[in-house]
Protein backbone atom coordinates (compact mmCIF):
# COMPACT_ATOMS: atom_id res chain seq x y z
CA UNK A 1 0.00 0.00 0.00
CA UNK A 2 1.19 3.83 0.24
CA UNK A 3 2.23 3.51 3.40
CA UNK A 4 4.47 0.54 2.55
CA UNK A 5 6.26 2.99 -0.10
CA UNK A 6 6.34 5.98 1.66
CA UNK A 7 8.25 3.93 4.47
CA UNK A 8 10.62 2.43 1.51
CA UNK A 9 11.23 5.88 -0.43
CA UNK A 10 11.77 7.75 3.34
CA UNK A 11 14.71 5.29 4.38
CA UNK A 12 16.12 5.04 1.09
CA UNK A 13 16.41 8.85 0.54
CA UNK A 14 17.26 9.87 4.24
CA UNK A 15 20.55 8.09 3.11
CA UNK A 16 21.17 9.93 -0.06
CA UNK A 17 23.87 12.39 0.97
CA UNK A 18 26.28 12.06 -2.19
CA UNK A 19 26.22 11.30 -5.09
CA UNK A 20 27.75 7.78 -4.03
CA UNK A 21 24.68 7.42 -2.12
CA UNK A 22 22.79 7.13 -5.29
CA UNK A 23 22.97 3.69 -6.51
CA UNK A 24 22.48 2.03 -3.17
CA UNK A 25 19.38 4.26 -1.87
CA UNK A 26 16.94 4.25 -4.83
CA UNK A 27 16.70 0.38 -5.88
CA UNK A 28 15.10 0.06 -2.64
CA UNK A 29 12.19 2.10 -3.69
CA UNK A 30 10.85 0.45 -6.33
CA UNK A 31 9.43 -2.67 -4.96
CA UNK A 32 6.63 -1.08 -4.08
CA UNK A 33 6.64 1.41 -7.21
CA UNK A 34 6.51 -1.13 -9.52
CA UNK A 35 3.56 -2.50 -8.30
CA UNK A 36 1.50 1.14 -8.78
CA UNK A 37 2.75 1.87 -11.86
CA UNK A 38 2.95 -1.77 -13.58
CA UNK A 39 2.42 -5.73 -12.28
CA UNK A 40 5.64 -7.22 -13.63
CA UNK A 41 7.83 -10.60 -13.19
CA UNK A 42 10.73 -9.49 -10.61
CA UNK A 43 13.28 -11.69 -11.44
CA UNK A 44 12.48 -9.95 -14.99
CA UNK A 45 15.28 -8.16 -16.63
CA UNK A 46 17.76 -8.29 -13.58
CA UNK A 47 20.82 -8.94 -16.49
CA UNK A 48 20.89 -6.33 -18.81
CA UNK A 49 22.21 -8.28 -21.83
CA UNK A 50 19.78 -10.59 -21.63
CA UNK A 51 16.09 -10.23 -22.71
CA UNK A 52 14.36 -13.34 -22.91
CA UNK A 53 11.20 -11.54 -24.21
CA UNK A 54 12.63 -9.56 -26.42
CA UNK A 55 10.20 -6.57 -27.41
CA UNK A 56 8.02 -7.16 -24.39
CA UNK A 57 7.73 -3.42 -22.36
CA UNK A 58 8.24 -1.39 -25.63
CA UNK A 59 4.63 -3.39 -26.96
CA UNK A 60 3.24 -2.74 -23.51
CA UNK A 61 4.27 1.29 -23.35
CA UNK A 62 3.11 1.71 -26.64
CA UNK A 63 -0.21 0.00 -25.73
CA UNK A 64 -0.74 1.73 -22.73
CA UNK A 65 0.15 5.08 -24.13
CA UNK A 66 -1.98 4.79 -26.75
CA UNK A 67 -4.82 3.82 -24.35
CA UNK A 68 -4.00 6.77 -22.28
CA UNK A 69 -3.26 4.39 -19.68
CA UNK A 70 -2.62 5.77 -15.72
CA UNK A 71 -1.61 4.71 -12.24
CA UNK A 72 -4.15 4.61 -10.11
CA UNK A 73 -4.89 8.33 -7.94
CA UNK A 74 -2.08 9.24 -10.86
CA UNK A 75 -3.99 12.92 -10.64
CA UNK A 76 -4.51 13.54 -7.33
CA UNK A 77 -0.71 12.84 -6.84
CA UNK A 78 0.15 15.24 -9.44
CA UNK A 79 -1.78 17.70 -7.89
CA UNK A 80 -0.29 17.40 -4.81
CA UNK A 81 2.97 17.50 -6.21
CA UNK A 82 1.76 21.09 -7.66
CA UNK A 83 1.56 22.16 -4.31
CA UNK A 84 5.13 21.97 -3.46
CA UNK A 85 6.64 23.51 -7.21
CA UNK A 86 5.92 26.37 -8.95
CA UNK A 87 5.15 23.65 -11.97
CA UNK A 88 5.95 20.43 -14.06
CA UNK A 89 7.56 21.01 -17.32
CA UNK A 90 6.42 18.31 -19.94
CA UNK A 91 8.10 18.74 -23.31
CA UNK A 92 8.36 22.79 -22.93
CA UNK A 93 4.25 22.92 -21.68
CA UNK A 94 3.96 23.81 -18.45
CA UNK A 95 1.59 22.36 -16.06
CA UNK A 96 1.89 25.58 -13.57
CA UNK A 97 0.81 25.23 -9.69
CA UNK A 98 -1.84 27.65 -9.55
CA UNK A 99 -4.42 24.70 -10.97
CA UNK A 100 -4.36 23.67 -7.32
CA UNK A 101 -6.13 27.24 -6.23
CA UNK A 102 -8.61 26.96 -9.09
CA UNK A 103 -9.30 23.04 -9.09
CA UNK A 104 -9.36 20.64 -6.16
CA UNK A 105 -7.27 16.94 -6.53
CA UNK A 106 -9.95 14.88 -8.15
CA UNK A 107 -11.70 17.21 -10.03
CA UNK A 108 -12.58 16.08 -13.89
CA UNK A 109 -11.45 19.52 -15.31
CA UNK A 110 -8.17 19.22 -13.08
CA UNK A 111 -7.12 15.60 -14.57
CA UNK A 112 -8.42 16.41 -18.24
CA UNK A 113 -5.64 19.35 -18.19
CA UNK A 114 -2.80 17.23 -17.31
CA UNK A 115 -3.97 14.63 -19.90
CA UNK A 116 -3.83 17.18 -22.66
CA UNK A 117 -0.52 17.82 -21.73
CA UNK A 118 0.69 14.39 -21.96
CA UNK A 119 -1.51 13.63 -24.92
CA UNK A 120 0.30 16.57 -27.05
CA UNK A 121 3.36 13.75 -26.62
CA UNK A 122 3.06 11.96 -30.48
CA UNK A 123 5.20 8.48 -29.49
CA UNK A 124 3.16 6.46 -26.94
CA UNK A 125 6.18 5.01 -25.51
CA UNK A 126 7.64 8.05 -24.35
CA UNK A 127 4.42 9.21 -23.19
CA UNK A 128 4.75 6.42 -20.63
CA UNK A 129 7.83 6.73 -19.63
CA UNK A 130 7.03 10.57 -18.83
CA UNK A 131 4.31 8.76 -16.76
CA UNK A 132 6.54 6.76 -14.97
CA UNK A 133 8.83 9.75 -14.33
CA UNK A 134 6.03 11.92 -12.75
CA UNK A 135 4.66 8.95 -10.21
CA UNK A 136 8.26 8.63 -8.92
CA UNK A 137 8.28 12.01 -8.13
CA UNK A 138 4.68 12.05 -6.87
CA UNK A 139 5.73 9.59 -4.25
CA UNK A 140 9.27 11.42 -3.64
CA UNK A 141 7.15 14.64 -2.95
CA UNK A 142 5.41 12.83 -0.75
CA UNK A 143 8.09 12.14 1.61
CA UNK A 144 10.25 15.39 0.87
CA UNK A 145 7.53 18.35 0.32
CA UNK A 146 10.26 21.29 0.20
CA UNK A 147 13.18 19.64 -2.19
CA UNK A 148 12.18 21.74 -4.97
CA UNK A 149 10.32 24.60 -5.31
CA UNK A 150 10.56 25.75 -8.74
CA UNK A 151 9.40 23.39 -12.13
CA UNK A 152 10.31 20.48 -12.56
CA UNK A 153 11.43 19.39 -16.15
CA UNK A 154 10.33 15.58 -16.51
CA UNK A 155 11.66 14.97 -19.87
CA UNK A 156 14.93 15.79 -17.98
CA UNK A 157 14.56 13.38 -15.32
CA UNK A 158 13.79 10.66 -18.33
CA UNK A 159 16.79 11.54 -20.19
CA UNK A 160 19.34 11.33 -17.04
CA UNK A 161 17.79 8.28 -16.28
CA UNK A 162 18.36 7.29 -19.90
CA UNK A 163 22.06 8.21 -19.62
CA UNK A 164 22.74 6.31 -16.30
CA UNK A 165 21.12 3.02 -18.07
CA UNK A 166 23.68 3.60 -20.96
CA UNK A 167 26.47 3.99 -18.30
CA UNK A 168 25.62 0.84 -16.98
CA UNK A 169 25.38 -0.93 -20.46
CA UNK A 170 28.58 0.55 -21.49
CA UNK A 171 29.72 -1.35 -18.21
CA UNK A 172 28.10 -4.66 -18.67
CA UNK A 173 28.37 -4.53 -22.42
CA UNK A 174 24.36 -4.61 -22.85
CA UNK A 175 22.23 -4.68 -25.53
CA UNK A 176 22.66 -0.79 -26.34
CA UNK A 177 26.52 -1.26 -27.43
CA UNK A 178 24.83 -2.62 -30.34
CA UNK A 179 22.72 0.88 -31.01
CA UNK A 180 23.55 3.87 -28.75
CA UNK A 181 26.91 2.47 -27.73
CA UNK A 182 28.22 1.37 -30.84
CA UNK A 183 31.49 2.77 -32.77
CA UNK A 184 30.78 5.84 -34.33
CA UNK A 185 31.95 6.92 -38.05
CA UNK A 186 30.04 3.99 -39.43
CA UNK A 187 32.12 1.49 -37.98
CA UNK A 188 29.36 -0.42 -36.53
CA UNK A 189 27.21 -3.38 -38.93
CA UNK A 190 23.93 -2.69 -36.62
CA UNK A 191 21.39 -0.70 -37.81
CA UNK A 192 20.85 3.04 -36.25
CA UNK A 193 18.84 2.76 -32.17
CA UNK A 194 15.49 3.22 -33.18
CA UNK A 195 14.33 4.85 -29.96
CA UNK A 196 12.26 7.70 -30.29
CA UNK A 197 13.04 11.35 -28.65
CA UNK A 198 16.40 10.48 -27.75
CA UNK A 199 16.13 7.83 -25.59
CA UNK A 200 17.64 4.11 -26.02
CA UNK A 201 15.09 1.34 -27.77
CA UNK A 202 16.01 -1.00 -24.94
CA UNK A 203 15.81 1.48 -22.52
CA UNK A 204 11.88 1.26 -23.45
CA UNK A 205 12.10 -1.94 -23.39
CA UNK A 206 13.24 -2.80 -20.48
CA UNK A 207 11.22 -3.74 -17.40
CA UNK A 208 9.83 -1.26 -14.53
CA UNK A 209 11.55 -3.43 -12.02
CA UNK A 210 14.42 -5.33 -11.14
CA UNK A 211 18.03 -3.96 -10.86
CA UNK A 212 18.20 -2.56 -14.09
CA UNK A 213 14.65 -1.27 -14.25
CA UNK A 214 13.56 1.72 -15.83
CA UNK A 215 12.03 3.13 -12.31
CA UNK A 216 15.27 2.40 -10.72
CA UNK A 217 17.26 5.06 -13.34
CA UNK A 218 14.37 7.24 -12.72
CA UNK A 219 14.60 7.10 -9.38
CA UNK A 220 19.00 7.77 -9.30
CA UNK A 221 17.81 10.73 -11.66
CA UNK A 222 15.67 12.06 -8.88
CA UNK A 223 17.68 11.25 -5.85
CA UNK A 224 20.30 13.66 -7.78
CA UNK A 225 17.45 16.27 -8.07
CA UNK A 226 17.75 15.92 -4.28
CA UNK A 227 21.07 16.32 -4.07
CA UNK A 228 21.43 19.30 -5.99
CA UNK A 229 18.90 20.98 -4.25
CA UNK A 230 20.13 19.92 -0.63
CA UNK A 231 23.36 21.64 -2.23
CA UNK A 232 22.01 24.75 -3.65
CA UNK A 233 20.07 24.71 0.09
CA UNK A 234 23.31 24.46 1.98
CA UNK A 235 25.02 27.27 -0.11
CA UNK A 236 22.53 30.04 0.17
CA UNK A 237 22.21 28.80 4.05
CA UNK A 238 26.20 29.21 4.56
Amino acid sequence: GNGHSNNIINSSFNSVNTSNDINKSSKHIINSLDRIVYSSDPMEDDIPCRRPRLGQWLRRRRLDGSLNRVPVNFYPRIWNVLNHCQGISIEGLLITSSLTREMTSGELNFALTVESVLNRIPQPEYRQLLVEGLMVLTLVSEQYKDFVGGVIAIEQLVAEANNLFLEDQRQQEGDATLCCLAPPNGQSMNPPCQGTCGVCQFFYDSAPSGHYGTMVYIAKAVAKLVINHESVSECCLS
